[in-house]
C-alpha cells in the first residue's frame, strides 16, 4: 500500500497506468485494476486521489472508442493493391522520409491482399513513422521494407537501423499506453495489430537486429 501511494504521489497516473496495463492486453482489465489501486490510495489518504478514479474510467472509454473506430470501414474487406497502400503511406510521410533511405524490395509487382486500402495505409504509416522517429539521431538512417509472397500469404518485413526496442518495452509492445516515446500515446501499434488481425493477418515484432524489426502477414487476394 505504501509503495502504491508513493508511486501515485511522485509519478502520477502514468506510472499506475503502466503497472496496470502489464496485466492485460485489453484496457478494460487495466482500468479495473487502476480503479482498485486508486481506492487503495484513497484509503491511505492522498488528497485528490478521486480525480484519478475519474480518469481511469475515462481512459477505458476513450480507448474502447478509438479501437472501435479503427475497426470501422465503409465496406468489408476486398482485394487491395499492396503497391497502392505502400505508395499512399510514402506520400503521407514524404517529409519525415526525406532524410531517410527508404527502400522497398518487392518479390513481385502488383500483389493484391485482403483488406481495406485506407486502414492498411494506417498500419503502414504507423510502423514507418515509428521507424522514422527512431532514426532522428542516426547517421545514414535506413528503413528497408521487404515483401515476399508464398501461397496465400504475403509477408512484409520492415527493418530500420535505429537503436531498436528495449528489452523492457519489447514484451509489452502491443499493450495500450506502453511506449518509449515521451510524446507517444502507446496506442498506434495496438490499433495497427487490431486492423491486421481483422483482415485475417498478423503483426509481430521480431528479435532481428540491428534496429527494430516488424513483420506483417496478410492474406493474398
Amino acid at each position: 500500500l505504501m509503495l502504491l501511494a508513493f508511486l501515485v504521489y511522485n509519478d502520477g497516473i502514468q506510472t499506475i497506468i503502466r503497472m496496470a496495463t502489464a496485466y492485460g492486453t485489453e484496457l478494460k482489465i487495466p482500468s479495473s485494476a487502476l480503479t482498485i489501486a486508486i481506492l487503495i490510495v484513497q484509503f491511505v489518504g492522498i488528497p485528490f486521489a478521486f480525480l484519478f478514479g475519474m480518469l481511469a474510467d475515462r481512459i477505458g472509454a476513450v480507448t474502447a472508442h478509438l479501437r472501435g473506430f479503427a475497426r470501422k470501414g465503409a465496406g468489408g474487406p476486398e482485394a487491395v493493391s499492396l503497391d497502392a497502400v505502400i505508395e499512399g503511406a510514402r506520400l503521407i510521410l514524404k517529409e519525415k522520409l526525406s532524410p531517410i533511405d527508404f527502400r522497398v524490395d518487392r518479390a513481385e509487382p502488383g500483389l493484391m491482399v485482403r483488406g481495406e486500402r485506407v486502414r492498411l495505409e494506417q498500419v503502414m504509416v504507423n510502423l514507418i513513422q515509428n521507424a522514422a522517429e527512431a532514426l532522428q539521431d542516426v547517421v545514414a538512417p535506413t528503413i528497408a521494407l521487404t515483401i515476399t509472397a508464398t501461397g496465400q500469404e504475403v509477408r512484409l518485413h520492415l527493418q530500420d537501423n535505429g537503436p531498436g526496442i528495449s528489452d523492457e518495452i519489447a514484451p509489452q509492445l502491443f499493450i495500450p499506453f506502453v511506449t518509449s516515446r515521451p510524446a507517444g500515446l502507446g496506442l498506434g501499434l495496438v490499433i495497427a495489430k487490431d486492423i491486421v488481425e481483422e483482415f485475417g493477418g498478423t503483426l509481430t515484432a521480431l528479435p532481428d537486429g540491428p534496429g527494430a524489426s516488424f513483420e506483417i502477414v496478410l492474406v493474398r487476394a
